[in-house]
């Protein structure tokens, strides 16, 4: 199963000064969201009026919503699903949402043939 959350603490010696460099690696997610029916423009009204709502650390990749308005497939990037439930809180009133870590294809054919 892949971890949802990675860190990676990093020791760079620079003229005998050592450098401590903690960094997160953030985890993608797709996103289904089912729109609640009726509530497609006040979802896009919200986005107008408050913006994307998302906490601290979720960034938006992409989305593509289907032609029938109905369901929206996004990308989102986190270092924390936590982040992601956070963000969500601010949109289940007008969506229903179900969360997938996914990883790119590249990815996923590296540790396939590494045997991982």
């Amino acid at each position: 199963m892949f971890q949802k959350h990675y860190q990676r603490l990093s020791l760079w010696k620079i003229d005998s000064f050592f450098i401590f460099i903690h960094q997160t690696i953030s985890m993608l997610y797709m996103i289904i969201e089912k729109f609640h029916a009726g509530k497609v423009k006040m979802i896009y009204e919200r986005v107008e009026e408050k913006g994307r709502l998302m906490p601290e650390d979720v960034r938006y990749v992409n989305s593509w919503i289907t032609t029938d308005m109905k369901v929206c497939y996004q990308v989102m990037e986190s270092s924390s699903e936590n982040k992601i439930h956070d963000w969500i809180s601010n949109w289940n009133d007008l969506s229903d949402f179900e969360i997938i870590p996914v990883i790119s294809s590249d990815e996923a054919k590296g540790i396939t043939l590494s045997g991982n």
